[in-house]
């Protein structure tokens, strides 16, 4: 298994796998696979992921796709034990740092959802039992801050959401759809098809490569100084440190290819520029799309809705003189295949809180009309100033600036940049 983590393309190698199980939402699939890593770290580096998007789009199945691949030991479905049982499976089994929990259409149990959402802020303490009178005793236990896979149909919008996870968009689309039922008509039909996907899950490389790497005490990020945020509201230092829990992640997986070392008594690992590059690569777009609210659905349906204007929009006299094209809701909820008007409506209504659609209400019907395409840079990234490639440069010259050689040094260590880095769609 070690030849696999000291590989170079060991991100694409692992995204590889998961397209075998999982079609498309490469970046949202490695940022799930990395916040899972970051459980091997200390409490302060771990960051958890709550996955959103419409029913039966593939939020539980991008999820599981990513926790196959880890042991068995490291992680949890919280989908039926109750709370006693979850705090003394978690006490007595401190590998147990991943969590799992659908909440589809907020139908999970209360106390598993305020369960979790503790573990993934600051931990969790709370009364042992008793083995002897089965009661709770006044001696505490404690469980550090954990790593939670949360799966809900919950928005973007959603600030308690934003506080205490990562939020990825999983998004849907015709061509989408295709490709996975052809590709369930080829397993179904082929028995060779079902035998290698049974192989698969069964002997992961992924899951027996995580069980070669060592634990850290501290992970150091050179040039993290040189990383500039554009975005000043008070939750970017929030985001800014799960930025770097992210980087912490890339470079714990890539161990077996960086510097590790003792100071004062503590394993250090120190992270390569590449893993600072990799990490806006898979979270800038991530991380942009919080602050954005555009998330996949709005993004889809304000497209499909700019489509439809230019092939029904009409002109109607009672609104502007007739001097301007207008969708009526109803044509847009048809095409946007939505059952109710609830949902169109409110879907309406946070384009228009984004200044992407202008609404205009009658007694009788609701006319709405796009405003403007919204703009953003080629890789989706706006939180963090510059591209992946411009900050990689920029960390490298100053390595090289230091150090006056075609390689740069890290307290000591020679460093080379000749790192595989990681290619994902632009947004």
């Amino acid at each position: 298994m070690g030849a696999n983590l000291e590989n170079t393309d060991l991100l694409q190698q692992i995204l590889d796998e998961f397209k075998e199980n999982h079609i498309g939402d490469e970046r949202e699939l490695l940022f799930i696979f990395h916040s899972n890593c970051s459980s091997r770290l200390p409490p302060q580096f771990r960051f958890s992921t709550a996955t959103i998007g419409d029913s039966s789009i593939g939020k539980t199945n991008a999820n599981i796709t990513v926790l196959n691949h880890f042991p068995d030991e490291w992680r949890l479905k919280m989908d039926s034990p109750s709370k006693p049982y979850l705090e003394k499976t978690l006490t007595d089994n401190e590998d147990c740092r991943i969590l799992f929990l659908k909440d589809t259409d907020g139908k999970a149990d209360p106390q598993l959802k305020n369960l979790l959402h503790a573990l993934v802020e600051d931990g969790y303490e709370f009364g042992k039992m008793d083995t002897t009178t089965h009661f709770s005793s006044t001696k505490e236990g404690k469980i550090p801050r954990l790593v939670g896979n949360y799966c809900t149909t919950g928005s973007i919008y959603d600030e308690e959401l934003q506080n205490r996870y990562c939020v990825v968009s999983i998004q849907g689309s015709p061509t989408k759809t295709k490709t996975i039922n052809t590709r369930t008509k080829k397993f179904y039909s082929d028995p060779k098809q079902q035998i290698h996907i049974a192989k698969k899950k069964e002997d992961s490389w992924i899951k027996k490569s995580l069980l070669d790497l060592e634990s850290f005490d501290i992970i150091a990020i050179p040039g993290a100084d040189l990383i500039e945020e554009q975005i000043e509201r008070p939750r970017a230092r929030r985001d800014l440190k799960r930025f770097f829990n992210l980087v912490c992640s890339i470079a714990w997986l890539y161990q077996k290819q960086r510097e590790i070392e003792i100071i004062d008594g503590k394993k250090v690992l120190s992270a390569h520029p590449v893993d600072i590059y990799n990490a806006i690569e898979i979270g800038g777009p991530i991380f942009t799309q919080s602050y954005t609210q555009l998330d996949g659905r709005l993004r889809d349906n304000y497209e499909k809705i700019q489509d439809l204007y230019g092939k029904k929009g009409s002109a109607y006299s009672s609104i502007d003189g007739g001097t301007v094209n207008w969708l009526q809701r109803i044509e847009i909820q048809l095409e946007l295949g939505y059952k109710t008007a609830k949902t169109v409506k409110n879907q309406m209504q946070k384009l228009e809180d984004l200044g992407m659609i202008i609404q205009h209400e009658t007694k009788n019907m609701v006319y709405i009309r796009p405003v403007f395409t919204p703009k953003s840079p080629s890789n989706g990234n706006s939180f963090i100033k510059g591209t992946a490639e411009e900050n990689y440069n920029k960390i490298k010259g100053r390595l090289l600036g230091i150090y006056g050689a075609d390689s740069g040094q890290i307290r000591g260590k020679t460093i080379h940049f000749n790192r595989s880095k990681i290619k994902l769609p632009s947004i």
